[in-house]
Formats: C-alpha cells, sequence, structure tokens
C-alpha cells in the first residue's frame, strides 16, 4: 500500500494518485526496455482511498519500495509543499472506519458537524475525516 511518509491516514485526491500511478509507470516501462529488473505485479487498484499493489515476488517488492521512495505529490493545502510517500505492508496500515450519521433537523453543514463533533469529543481525530458522501432530507441529513 502506498501510503504518505509519516502521515499513514492522510488519504491522497485522485490527481495525487494519477500521478503516482503515472510515475510508476514510467519506472516499470525504463525497467522492461532496460531488461535488468522486470517488476511483475498480481494485482492492483484503489482500496478505501489508497493505492494498493499486489507483488508477484520480493525483487518486485524491493523495486517498487525503491520507486515509491522516489515520488513525491504536492499536498493539497500548499502546492509547493511536497507530501513524500512510502511503501508499506499490509501489516503496517492503520485501520479505517467508516461512520454513517444521520443528523435529524434542519440540514447542518459539514464542517458545522464536524466541528461540534470535534468539541464533544477529542478522541475522534476529525482532522482524519474524510467525506464520502452526504445527503439532505426535509427531516435531516446523512452524513458518511
Amino acid at each position: 500500500m502506498v501510503l504518505v511518509e509519516g502521515h499513514p491516514y492522510t488519504v491522497l485526491k485522485k490527481a495525487q494518485l494519477d500521478y503516482v500511478r503515472e510515475q510508476l509507470m514510467e519506472g516499470l516501462e525504463k525497467s522492461v526496455d532496460s531488461g535488468t529488473t522486470i517488476p511483475q505485479f498480481q494485482e492492483s487498484g484503489l482500496r478505501h482511498g489508497r493505492f494498493h499493489l499486489s507483488c508477484a515476488n520480493m525483487q518486485t517488492y524491493r523495486w517498487l519500495q525503491e520507486a515509491v521512495a522516489d515520488i513525491s505529490v504536492s499536498s493539497e493545502e500548499d502546492e509547493t509543499d511536497s507530501l513524500r510517500l512510502q511503501l508499506v505492508t499490509s501489516a503496517k496500515i492503520p485501520k479505517m472506519f467508516r461512520a454513517e450519521v444521520f443528523v435529524s433537523g434542519p440540514p447542518t453543514e459539514v464542517p458545522r458537524f464536524k466541528k461540534l463533533l470535534q468539541g464533544q469529543n477529542a478522541s475522534l481525530h476529525m482532522d482524519r475525516w474524510h467525506l464520502q458522501y452526504q445527503q439532505s432530507t426535509d427531516q435531516g441529513k446523512v452524513i458518511v
């Protein structure tokens, strides 16, 4: 799994993930063209907003580990700030949980809801939460 070094809860956006894929494909093409170490993968894709790859052998894992360490992506908040990436095994991936909340009454804006929830629950780490879905109804709002 490709994660942001030092920030395992940070979920990369689509543009950032596309850049990572592009860089890895360039590295793969160079390896194939040179005929040296040719990485082999069983699968790759997005899982829970994270980029995962399944290496066919340890040689590929070592190649991928080096390739990922050489990639950095621009931060969403400050494009001049770069985020370094790292490859980690599935055993070292922090678990992410999905919370589905129904807020009754007039629809509440998500930033306000997060602020209220954080104020009441300091241990929730709202800075790690990512909005996946929201829907307003006459009775309230569903937030995932």
